[in-house]
């Protein structure tokens, strides 16, 4: 994917921008990304307790950092979320637990990024030139609401099925949405902190498009980034490199964005966020803060009550 990309770009312009990128833009851009791991650990929070744990919101950011910073060497999220399995393990949480929070927090901001594209993908149809790319776009849309509407309603399946290991969890997870997503009082603020999160990251590619010289004001930002997450969430590649870079350049094109300045912005976001996993790395090499195992017993199986950490 990285390499189709590049074979559409003057890749020596596209350095050229990189290395002449505006300072001020690419630090605010950067304070963008910083404030979605906030917003992200105080929904994780909430989403904890509604699965009858709790941990600090301190915690939750280191943990959260943590995660970032093992996101930049794995594929897509999925080391990191393990990483934040691990850890909350590791303050007596159980391991049902942790997995549903921390998958009903990927579903939160993956339905934040599905309601926008949903908004924008009319006017995405419209802009896109090729019939091909507007054929990748719909299906995209299409592939993504029916793995949320799934997930929804996976536990109403045969009782034989649902039996299966893999499928019982999974049926787990889907009541654990719905009682979550149908409460109005958790709900909303549960969107709130998603819809919060989305801006900020359309926020963090718009400055970062501004550093590259894009001149696209941030309404066309609004409907480019969501395509460009959903294809980088797709656990393929290394931090998402390679399919974001397609993406981005191929969504953009449609908006009139040079495809080398589309590429520059796409590699200073890989940048930035390698920027944003080094706090992670620092506390996850020096231990500040995140806790050792639990001294007594044996950790707390998916089905066992909660242990409540004591600080």
């Amino acid at each position: 994917m990285l390499a189709w990309a590049l074979s559409r770009v003057d890749i020596g312009a596209a350095w050229a921008i990189v290395r002449q990128v505006s300072a001020v833009p690419l630090a605010a851009a950067i304070a963008a990304i910083a404030a979605t791991m906030v917003l992200g650990a105080v929904r994780w929070q909430l989403l904890l307790k509604l699965e009858g744990a709790q941990l600090s919101l301190a915690t939750l950011l280191k943990i959260v950092l943590v995660g970032s910073f093992f996101n930049q060497m794995l594929p897509s999220g999925v080391g990191g979320d393990a990483v934040r399995v691990w850890r909350c393990r590791e303050h007596g949480i159980g391991l049902g637990h942790a997995v549903r929070s921390i998958l009903l927090d990927r579903v939160s901001g993956y339905v934040a990024c599905l309601a926008l594209y949903a908004v924008a993908l009319p006017h995405l149809l419209r802009v896109t030139a090729e019939e091909r790319d507007r054929g990748a776009l719909a299906v995209l849309f299409a592939i993504a609401v029916s793995g949320l509407l799934g997930l929804l309603i996976v536990d109403y399946l045969p009782r034989n099925l649902i039996g299966l290991p893999v499928l019982r969890q999974v049926a787990a997870l889907s009541r654990s949405a719905r009682r979550v997503y149908t409460a109005p009082r958790s709900l909303a603020a549960i969107l709130a902190f998603s819809a919060g999160g989305m801006i900020l990251t359309v926020a963090f590619f718009w400055l970062l498009g501004r550093s590259a010289g894009s001149s696209l004001g941030f309404a066309a930002w609004l409907a480019i980034v969501p395509p460009v997450l959903l294809v980088q969430i797709i656990p393929v590649t290394i931090a998402g490199w390679g399919l974001r870079e397609a993406a981005l350049v191929s969504v953009s094109a449609g908006f009139g964005l040079p495809p080398e300045i589309a590429l520059a912005t796409s590699i200073l976001c890989g940048l930035a966020n390698l920027v944003m996993a080094v706090p992670g790395g620092l506390i996850w090499i020096a231990r500040w803060g995140l806790g050792e195992a639990a001294p007594h017993g044996p950790h707390p199986s998916a089905s066992d009550p909660i242990r409540r950490p004591a600080a």
